[in-house]
């Protein structure tokens, strides 16, 4: 920009106010995509709501004296101890908590590695019938992916300077 305004040979006091406005513009853009809205809202609340689901299901389970199977207790703990961690996770981008976007991200990624985890050493054992979870997978990348790239996380959740 710099190098356009010298080239136009601007004086000083209008390259000055033109500086100006182009920074006025730049944090109007990110103002603009700054708060829990959006798209963000939504992956909020289905977080809350999956992860809230896994964890009331797993302690549910858990309370009414479980399965026999040491190694089912196992993935049931593990199962509510992930569903609480994402619903706090969850809690923290709501809150606007700086690191609340790679909370979300770990959420996920331990989500996948359980559930597929399990998905395997229970169908090695002829435990279950189920299909692949594929759905969990594809919720996680999607999610991942946007708060990855998203303007509004990036906007919401970077350091004020």
């Amino acid at each position: 920009m710099r190098a356009e305004l010298d080239r136009r040979g601007l004086s000083s006091e209008e390259r000055r106010g033109t500086e100006k406005d182009a920074a006025q513009q730049v944090e109007d853009e990110v103002r603009s995509y700054t708060g829990v809205k959006g798209w963000l809202v939504l992956f909020a609340i289905v977080m809350a709501l999956n992860f809230g689901w896994l964890f009331t299901r797993s302690i549910g389970t858990l309370a009414r004296g479980g399965p026999s199977l040491p190694s089912v207790s196992l993935v049931l703990t593990l199962r509510t101890l992930v569903g609480l961690y994402g619903v706090v996770a969850a809690g923290l981008l709501f809150a606007r908590q700086q690191r609340a976007p790679q909370h979300a991200k770990a959420a996920l990624a331990i989500l996948c590695t359980l559930v597929v985890g399990s998905w395997l050493y229970f169908s090695w054992k002829g435990l279950i019938q189920e299909h692949f979870p594929f759905r969990v997978l594809i919720f996680a990348g999607v999610w991942w992916a946007y708060l990855s790239a998203s303007k509004r996380v990036r906007s919401t959740y970077s350091t004020p300077e």
